[in-house]
């Protein structure tokens, strides 16, 4: 009776799930790796001469920075000889950089320790600690002038900075948005060092160039010499 008991239970159990229906825990899909980022590479490893003595030189001036392996994005997009900043001279950080090629690198470190630094005992009897950046790398076109619209951006080629304000030792925020043409002593600070960075770079803009530089400093090391 038992045995008759215990069969009819499985029967019937067996009964109330269809034929290809039995209960299983759901399979568990792995969600898909994100993309590997591209590898660093050692200081001095690049097999171009010149990014190796760049790096060599920009270690020498005291920046923090990570070399970056070469890439090519289309259309015509890269970041060759290129690298991550974290400081741009000693004590001085920098934000909001992505990859930007040694050639650039180089020059606004020497600026930044130079007519920069002095510039801000100048005006404010104070030293630079930080810069805020506003882009390095960007795959794109020029912006704000409609002549050049078509033409691919210096940013395009990991070629150039933009620089939208300065922290000072005694914790003041000098930005070129609101200095550029504001009191004597930020304006004259600002105007400095831009004509500074004239010496330094083979192209510089400023706000008095167009509004889409309003409220930064752009650098760049391709074309021709152009100040504004």
């Amino acid at each position: 009776m038992r045995r008759l008991l215990a069969l009819l239970v499985c029967c019937l159990v067996a009964g109330c799930i269809p034929a290809g229906q039995e209960h299983r825990p759901p399979s568990y899909q792995r969600p898909a790796p994100p993309p590997p980022a591209p590898p660093h590479r050692m200081m001095g490893a690049h097999p171009n001469a010149d990014v190796r003595q760049c790096e060599v030189n920009l270690d020498r001036a005291g920046a923090t920075f990570t070399p970056l392996a070469d890439q090519y994005f289309g259309p015509s997009c890269s970041a060759v000889g290129a690298l991550q900043l974290s400081e741009i001279a000693p004590g001085i950080g920098i934000t909001n950089t992505k990859a930007l090629r040694c050639e650039v690198a180089l020059p606004l470190s020497r600026w930044v320790e130079g007519p920069v630094q002095a510039a801000a005992q100048r005006w404010f009897g104070a030293r630079v600690v930080k810069l805020e950046g506003m882009g390095t790398y960007s795959c794109r076109n020029v912006v704000g002038n409609a002549a050049y619209s078509s033409k691919l951006s210096e940013h395009a080629r990991a070629n150039a900075v933009d620089i939208g304000g300065f922290v000072l030792s005694d914790g003041r925020r000098v930005t070129i948005l609101n200095g550029w043409r504001g009191t004597e002593d930020e304006a004259g600070f600002l105007h400095e060092i831009h004509d500074a960075a004239c010496r330094s770079f083979i192209t510089v803009l400023s706000p008095d160039y167009n509004a889409a530089h309003q409220n930064h400093l752009h650098f760049d090391m391709g074309g021709s010499q152009f100040c504004r």
